[in-house]
């Protein structure tokens, strides 16, 4: 069993419950409901094993060949309702962990700079943190493109393409298309854009 004191690293003022403790401790790798989209491995894998059975049955004992060919039936039936379909890998309990998680707006959930630890850090504590880098001005030049405007043109053409195919309702599209923001709230423009040196 894993060690979660080693995989999550609470520096904030929250007390996390022991759901929410063995939900983070999974790790950043860890891939929530996984879907079943190639049965033919598992189809070649049973079909493989009953041949095997097959092979070990003493000649004239017809009821094991009947009982390998009900597993075939069986395990085929069980695949076609499967397939395409979640296969839930979380419990009841780490479910509702993960939706209390998602929820608190007071943290910040972070990998760590080294392995596939997890830290949660007090919202506050995190942008106080990035305001101390972003001041550092030393760590960061001033770039000469604005490529944030170019890469919201590619993603508005994006979704006008979804629209216009029906993939995506014009609601949807109203809700995630990215507007232009008036010249006083811009963050990024052109004479202030900052990157990271490398």
């Amino acid at each position: 069993m894993l060690d979660i004191e080693k995989l999550v690293y609470n520096l904030s003022d929250k007390e996390l419950t022991h759901p929410q403790l063995k939900l983070l401790g999974r790790g950043w790798k860890f891939c929530i409901e996984q879907k079943m989209n190639e049965t033919l491995n598992v189809k070649t894998e049973i079909e493989y094993g009953m041949q095997i059975i097959k092979q070990k049955i003493p000649e004239g004992n017809p009821s094991w060949i009947k009982i390998c060919d009900q597993i075939k039936i069986i395990a085929n039936d069980m695949l076609k309702r499967t397939e395409k379909k979640s296969i839930g890998n979380l419990s009841n309990e780490e479910l509702q962990a993960l939706r209390e998680l998602k929820l608190d707006k007071t943290i910040v959930i972070l990998k760590a700079d080294k392995g596939n630890a997890v830290v949660i850090m007090n919202k506050k504590d995190y942008v106080e943190k990035v305001n101390e880098m972003l001041k550092v001005s030393k760590k960061f030049i001033v770039g000469n493109v604005d490529e944030t405007m170019e890469e919201e043109q590619k993603i508005n053409r994006r979704l006008t393409q979804l629209k216009r195919n029906k993939k995506i309702t014009a609601k949807e599209y109203e809700i995630i298309c990215i507007r232009k923001l008036n010249t006083n709230d811009v963050l990024h423009s052109k004479s202030s854009q900052t990157k990271l040196s490398s």
